[in-house]
C-alpha cells in the first residue's frame, strides 16, 4: 500500500510478538517480546494518544489480568455461534460501565464500555 494510501504510516506501533525478528515490514513500529506488562505499563505513563489493540486474544487477556485495559470498544455482531476466542480470561470477572452504544446501519451494535474500579 503506497504511504499516502495508509492512514497508520507515520502512527507509532508497536507489535507484541515472540516469533517476529524484525518490524522492517511495518513503518514507525517497534517490537515487544518480553516483558510485555512492563512495556505496555511504560507506554501508558507516556504522554500522547489513546492505546489501540486489535486482534489478539492472548495480549488481551494479559492486558486484562494485569488491569491496563482503559476502555472496551466493541461491535457486536447479530450471529451466533457455538465457540470461538474469548475477550475475557476464563475465571475472570470484570465489571464493566456501559459509556456509549449505538446501532450501525449493518446491524452491528457499537458499545464502548469502562471498567468500574
Amino acid at each position: 500500500m503506497p504511504p499516502e494510501e495508509n492512514p497508520f504510516g507515520n502512527v507509532k506501533k508497536y507489535v507484541v510478538s515472540t516469533t517476529l525478528k524484525s518490524s522492517a515490514a511495518w513503518s514507525n513500529s517497534t517490537i515487544i517480546s518480553s516483558n510485555v506488562v512492563e512495556e505496555v505499563r511504560k507506554l501508558k505513563n507516556q504522554p500522547g494518544k489513546n492505546i489501540l489493540s486489535d486482534g489478539s486474544s492472548v495480549l488481551m487477556h494479559t492486558l486484562i489480568e494485569n488491569d491496563l485495559v482503559d476502555e472496551f470498544v466493541l461491535h457486536v455482531y447479530p450471529l451466533i455461534f457455538g465457540n470461538g476466542k474469548k475477550l475475557f480470561p476464563d475465571g475472570k470477572y470484570v465489571r464493566l460501565k456501559l459509556i456509549e452504544s449505538a446501532p450501525l446501519p449493518t446491524g452491528v451494535l457499537y458499545q464502548r464500555y469502562e471498567p468500574v474500579r
